[in-house]
């Protein structure tokens, strides 16, 4: 099964349809929350165009809610 790792900040939006798929469909993942204001400036660099949310999935990202939940559908 593959490991997967969801990227946002710590609130409700883009990625809480994300969030629910899993829910939905009972798969575990990693919930990763960051704050906006205190560990956001230094781990924009590491995502993939400076936006969030993001799925990892077995190391690879993907970005862009709609696509996220367009793959997670799909796979579930």
């Amino acid at each position: 099964m593959p490991q997967y790792k969801l990227i946002y900040f710590d609130l409700y939006g883009r990625a809480e349809t994300a969030r629910i798929l899993f829910h939905l469909a009972g798969v575990p993942y990693e919930d990763v929350r960051y704050n906006f204001y205190t560990e956001w400036a230094e781990k924009k660099s590491e995502s993939r165009w400076g936006v969030l949310p993001e799925l990892e999935v077995d190391g690879k990202k993907l970005a862009q809610s709609a696509a996220i939940n367009q793959y997670l559908a799909k796979q579930f």
